[in-house]
């Protein structure tokens, strides 16, 4: 965060003087401002961690499970007897649409984009996924 963010946090919005709220306030009273600006700031970055944290797991298990039983499936669909082959795209089906919203939950809860190109590139393509979902421009 810039020192001038931090000041914004600090301090307030600007009144309509130019001066902030902040620089009325008593030393006591600046102090406990800052210290709750502070644990603000650590509440959002903890919330993120775990954000990503979560996002990481499920793609890096649960897909990585859901890739294996795929594969079980196509192994199963080529010994089983004619007959179950409707049961068994079914299952592949439902695994196909549980792996997409796996992949979905892990784009809201920490997208990829935001790791590696930071928040404008990951902002204008979740603009781009939005526009193409509801056919706003």
């Amino acid at each position: 965060m810039s020192k001038q963010a931090d000041e914004d946090a600090r301090n307030g919005p600007p009144t309509t003087w130019g001066r902030r709220a902040g620089d009325r306030l008593p030393p006591d009273d600046r102090e406990r401002l800052d210290r709750l600006a502070e644990l603000a700031r650590h509440a959002v970055a903890a919330r993120e961690e775990e954000r990503r944290r979560l996002a990481a797991e499920l793609h890096d298990v649960v897909g990585t499970n859901l890739a294996a039983i795929k594969l079980q499936l196509s192994a199963l669909a080529s010994v089983l007897p004619a007959g179950c082959e409707a049961r068994i795209e079914d299952a592949q089906r439902l695994l196909a649409e549980t792996v997409a919203g796996i992949r979905d939950l892990c784009g809201t809860l920490r997208p990829a984009t935001l790791e590696y190109a930071g928040f404008t590139a990951a902002l204008g393509a979740h603009c781009a996924r939005f526009s193409h979902r509801t056919g706003i421009e």
